[in-house]
């Protein structure tokens, strides 16, 4: 079962961290991996990290091409690379855009067959960037 927990205003964001069981590094490196997003198209930048069993944080950004369909969102790079570097377990996932958005339909299969047990957080930068 997928978790969401979402957070989408600068005054929550700075006294919510104390309650979410996410480590505040997973969320600092889910920031900083939206700020290298490659979306010439969409101008939607997405930031992903997740949290392994192992405390490792893997990160990934959105990644587009003029080929739509070949486009990969951020949460699928993270869980790849994670997966890649032999991490089968993954107990947390930060998520950053600037609306809030939740994840597309790829996404959510993906993370429903490798993270079934993770507790995902999507943040808002809206408020955060003020």
């Amino acid at each position: 079962m997928l978790r969401y927990s979402t957070v989408s205003h600068g005054i929550i964001f700075k006294n919510c961290m104390k309650y979410l069981s996410i480590d505040p590094n997973t969320l600092q490196i889910a920031r900083d991996m939206q700020k290298n997003a490659l979306c010439f198209y969409s101008k939607f930048q997405v930031g992903a990290a997740i949290q392994t069993e192992e405390n490792q944080i893997v990160g990934g950004c959105n990644i587009e091409s003029a080929s739509y369909g070949l486009t990969i969102c951020a949460e699928r790079v993270a869980i790849f690379s994670a997966l890649a570097q032999g991490y089968k377990k993954i107990t947390h996932i930060a998520l950053v855009t600037d609306t809030g958005s939740f994840p597309c339909g790829a996404c959510r299969q993906i993370l429903y067959e490798f993270c079934k047990n993770a507790h995902i957080t999507i943040f808002s930068n809206i408020d955060i960037k003020k």
